[in-house]
């Protein structure tokens, strides 16, 4: 009897790859490496995906102390953009694409009225497909639709109104616009729903006016560009200035300089005269961010009043397909349990037929 060798056609081949595609060794492959992604991404700071100098140049600041030397390399190696890099997307791209072919593949066997297909374990095995899939789907409209603003401050008792052009600050609560957030007096935080805010840092600020000698005004100014303000707000996320051009002043406000600043730590305020920069006086503001009552200066012919004004710096996200994530996790989560104790069900049962086969033989 002669046998004949069936050479392997096209067809053959597309049917192996297709295997690949909707098999599990191929879906466990990117979990895998998506996991090792975002653990990483979880592990080292990423940078601010915003066009904000000062705030890239705060990361950096921040980074550079964390990871010294290493930084450069790590920043080189794109290990600070992890889930903005395309290799990353690619990942997730493939990963939707093998949702999608595997749920394809079970709607065809369900089709067939294939004897597995109809059991309970195969379904919650759809559901899970489906739902990783909406899952995917919702995380990138999110990043199409919806935006983050990194490093917003704002002093206690204002709201903020977030926009995709920019940011603005009120100086009292409000709740206008769609996407805004309020901290109250007492640095609590209420905000709309579709935002997410996350406390990343609080610390001292004051508010600051002053009158001259004859009881008029004075003006501030806290940089070249910006207008003269008769009171000002200033958040002492690090050392800051402030002009006052009729007193002839530069204050310079130092916050504590302790790597892990307490809630009570005091605030020193130095008073230099311009021209020529020689120091006329130095004050120590105490109680930090839980101070209460304003303080008053008086230098020469100029009387400061700095008011306590807390900040809080937030990082805020705007996810206008959260309850799309929030229901295709659900159904992820239902999909998982609900394969799980099916299939554990299925195995005691085949476990104790066979048992039983086992006795009966043995009595025969």
């Amino acid at each position: 009897m002669t046998t004949t060798k069936t050479e392997p056609t096209s067809r053959d081949f597309w049917r192996y790859l297709w295997q690949i595609a909707t098999g599990d060794y191929l879906l466990a492959a990117l979990y895998a490496a998506i996991a090792g992604g975002v653990g990483l991404a979880a592990w080292l700071p990423q940078a601010p995906d915003i066009h904000s100098a000062s705030a890239y140049a705060q990361w950096f600041s921040t980074t550079q102390d964390q990871f010294g030397r290493l930084t450069t390399g790590l920043q080189a190696l794109g290990l600070f953009t992890i889930t903005r890099a395309w290799g990353f997307r690619l990942l997730l791209a493939s990963l939707g694409g093998v949702f999608f072919l595997r749920g394809i593949e079970r709607v065809g066997q369900w089709r067939r009225g294939d004897e597995q297909a109809r059991q309970k374990p195969y379904l919650f095995h759809l559901l899970t497909e489906f739902a990783g899939l909406l899952l995917l789907l919702s995380l990138f409209l999110s990043r199409l639709c919806g935006w983050q603003q990194e490093y917003l401050i704002i002093h206690y008792g204002e709201t903020a109104i977030v926009t995709l052009t920019g940011v603005w600050t009120k100086a009292s609560t409000g709740t206008n616009g769609p996407t805004w957030v309020t901290v109250d007096e007492h640095g609590q935080l209420r905000y709309s729903p579709t935002v997410w805010p996350f406390v990343a840092e609080r610390g001292p600020g004051f508010r600051v006016t002053g009158t001259d000698a004859e009881g008029h005004p004075l003006t501030f100014k806290q940089t070249i560009n910006t207008p003269p303000t008769r009171q000002i707000d200033v958040a002492l996320t690090e050392e800051q200035y402030l002009a006052v051009p009729e007193a002839n002043l530069t204050l310079r406000m130092i916050p504590s300089s302790d790597a892990d600043r307490k809630a009570d730590a005091p605030v020193v305020v130095q008073a230099y005269r311009s021209p020529p920069g020689r120091l006329e006086g130095e004050i120590t503001i105490e109680g930090g961010i839980e101070r209460t009552e304003a303080m008053e200066w008086n230098i020469e012919d100029a009387t400061l009043v700095f008011a306590p004004s807390p900040y809080v710096r937030l990082r805020m996200m705007f996810a206008p397909t959260l309850w799309m994530t929030s229901v295709s996790l659900l159904g992820v989560a239902t999909g998982v349990c609900g394969e799980t104790f099916f299939s554990h069900v299925a195995y005691v049962g085949n476990r104790g037929e066979g048992e039983g086969e086992g006795e009966d033989a043995d009595g025969e």
